[in-house]
């Protein structure tokens, strides 16, 4: 069993020869194009994401676009029609970025990559961890190691606690996903309609992707708004002759039901932009709220800072520029790049040794001070 309970398939790689990280990663996400992007373990209800968008966009070029060009004037057709896949490309851009980048996960301890690589003697003589009554058991030594350490971050005497899935001491906002079976900076939610966890790296383009898909919604909604009402004043004039005669000279009551037979698809449209843009209109605005008071929807839901000050949180405008402008962070996880395990092992063993030699100096320096 590795990380997180999970059987893994060993493979025959050999732990002294190089080998792509992406090929040996010990998470549910699914390295594409050699390591450089990601689809996280959602991915069924990611591409039914790109379903919703993509799909009413047909509709309303081919329907609403339409009519505007037929009965307005091509000049407003054109500029409708552009605004609106402008709008569409913006949106498929950012839900593209925000399921398939890192959004900010941790590497994981070297013992999670163990089951992808065959049994050899190099590997049968390192540890195997697995904590016992708060000890990590390993096969030549018992480390006592602390549920977490305390790092001062402006002021604040925060926890790094320590994930015993991936077996590491992680930053004071990460927190282990579940799903996801990795440890993510930052961590604000795992949305599933994205496929993948919302953290450090792609937090921007998750809210950009709902903003955007909240303006799509609106603009979707008030241009057949504009074609309805195009039609209804076309089925209110008076009739030029009596071939038109049945779709003229209408009461307003009839003119709105003939307009809608005349033109069904925006009518469903302009109540599915009408639906969904009330829905996406309060995440929206909800995360502009977290965005400016700096805290991620983890933290707020769980009163993280209800009773101390929050560290990370400055201006509102300095927020804003923090989390959705400023420079985002490199990967750490370097999936592009070749490992050699018995590499990996060696370096850990060394950590490790590092790590119980500063925990034996720290009891000694309690039992000084006591």
């Amino acid at each position: 069993m590795c990380c997180g309970g999970r059987k893994r398939k060993k493979h025959d790689y050999d732990p002294d020869l190089p080998v792509l990280r992406a090929d040996v990663w010990p998470a549910r996400h699914i390295p594409i194009f050699n390591g450089s992007m990601l689809l996280g373990p959602d991915r069924i209800t990611y591409a039914i994401t790109f379903f919703l968008l993509g799909l009413p966009a047909i509709f309303f070029i081919a329907f609403t676009c339409a009519d505007i060009f037929r009965y307005v004037h091509w000049s407003a057709g054109v500029i409708i029609l552009l605004l609106g896949l402008t709008l569409f490309f913006a949106n498929i851009y950012c839900l593209v970025k925000v399921g398939t980048m890192d959004p900010g996960i941790l590497p994981k301890n070297v013992e999670c990559y163990r089951e992808f690589f065959a049994e050899s003697q190099t590997l049968a003589t390192e540890e195997t961890a697995a904590p016992i009554e708060g000890r990590f058991q390993t096969a030549n030594r018992i480390t006592e190691l602390p549920q977490a350490k305390i790092v001062e971050v402006n002021g604040e005497n925060l926890e790094m606690k320590y994930c015993r899935t991936c077996k590491i001491f992680r930053p004071p906002r990460a927190s282990h996903c579940s799903r996801c079976d990795c440890c993510v900076d930052r961590f604000d939610h795992h949305c599933p309609w994205t496929g993948t966890c919302i953290g450090r790296r792609n937090h921007r383009y998750f809210y950009f992707f709902v903003t955007l898909t909240f303006l799509l919604c609106v603009y979707t909604t008030a241009s057949c708004l504009l074609q309805i009402g195009m039609l209804i004043s076309i089925c209110m004039k008076p009739a030029v002759d009596g071939s038109t005669a049945p779709y003229h000279d209408l009461d307003f009551g009839q003119a709105i039901f003939t307009s809608i037979s005349l033109s069904p698809v925006s009518f469903i449209m302009l109540l599915y932009g009408g639906v969904m843009g009330l829905s996406v209109c309060g995440l929206s605005f909800y995360h502009c709220y977290l965005i400016g008071i700096n805290q991620t929807t983890y933290e707020q839901i769980n009163n993280r800072y209800k009773r101390r000050r929050n560290p990370y949180e400055k201006s509102a405008w300095n927020n804003f520029k923090e989390v959705l402008f400023g420079p985002i962070e490199p990967s750490l996880i370097h999936l592009d790049q070749k490992i050699i395990f018995s590499e990996m092992v060696e370096e850990e063993r060394i950590r490790k040794e590092h790590d119980h030699d500063e925990i034996i100096q720290i009891d000694e320096d309690s039992d000084e001070l006591t």
